[in-house]
């Protein structure tokens, strides 16, 4: 069976304790936000409280299991940013499924069953992609996201405005959420105000990225990963859509990598609206 845990990488130092210290590496070092709120809340906790529970957060707590690996310098400060952190992600993912549910009401004014299942059966699936186990700010992406899209189904652009630096703070690649925009506003804006919101979003975005990128100048790795040959090959490849790996059980077998999935939900979003 899947479950979530941190991916741990020594020589890119993109784990937790790096993620939540001052050691990540690039492009790791840059998605400060989740890190940086963990942070607030464990400097706004008293030292008592922690030093009251250090065997817990250290070593008790059933939380802990999920590590990959325990450090030789663990201490209840890492436990107690641990378990804040496992409770964002609760949170995250807890909120995602309403939103996901408003969302298939909003945009394809679903059944009312419906729009109760397919949210919580989507995230059942979750797990496919724990394979090589995740990031702290994986599900405030996946929630940012349905957001997002309620904002601009919604036409309440100074929401999405105030969102969008938090968008990038919390992943620089979701930039590309601009395109959210310009295929929702297409119809509903005149280019020459399109062509505004666009160089808007684009000198935040930038100034942000470029801001967070001399600051983090210094720390190792690189600027960013770049894998799409590696995906082109991956995807040309026809096995990649026959394999199986084991899913939620023993005895479930599911698609490898999620692409055949893929295939159907892309075959069901074209047809749907042809």
């Amino acid at each position: 069976m899947q479950r979530f845990e941190f991916c741990t990488n020594n020589h890119n130092r993109n784990g937790f304790e790096d993620m939540v210290g001052t050691t990540a590496t690039r492009p790791w070092a840059y998605r400060i936000l989740i890190p940086t709120i963990v942070n607030i809340i464990t400097y706004a906790i008293p030292e008592s409280f922690i030093y009251n529970h250090r065997d817990f957060l250290k070593t008790q707590s059933s939380v802990l299991k999920y590590r990959k690996e325990v450090s030789p310098d663990w201490n209840e400060t890492l436990g107690l940013k641990y378990h804040i952190t496992y409770y964002i992600i609760f949170i995250m993912l807890f909120l995602t499924i309403f939103c996901a549910r408003y969302s298939l009401m909003l945009f394809f004014n679903c059944k009312t069953f419906v729009s109760d299942l397919a949210p919580p059966i989507a995230l059942l699936f979750l797990p496919l992609t724990f394979v090589e186990g995740g990031y702290m700010y994986d599900f405030f992406e996946l929630f940012i996201s349905v957001v997002v899209l309620i904002c601009l189904k919604k036409n309440m652009l100074w929401t999405y405005y105030i969102l969008f630096p938090l968008v990038i703070l919390n992943k620089e690649s979701d930039i590309l959420i601009i395109t959210y925009f310009i295929i929702n506003q297409w119809k509903q804006q005149s280019k020459g105000n399109l062509l505004i919101h666009f160089l808007v979003q684009i000198i935040i975005g930038v100034s942000i990225i470029l801001g967070i990128r001399t600051v983090f100048i210094d720390r190792g790795g690189a600027p960013m990963e770049f894998n799409f040959w590696e995906n082109i090959n991956w995807y040309a490849d026809p096995m990649c859509y026959v394999r199986f790996m084991g899913g939620f059980a023993n005895t479930m077998i599911l698609p490898r990598t999620f692409n055949i999935i893929n295939v159907i939900l892309l075959s069901f979003s074209v047809f749907y609206k042809w």
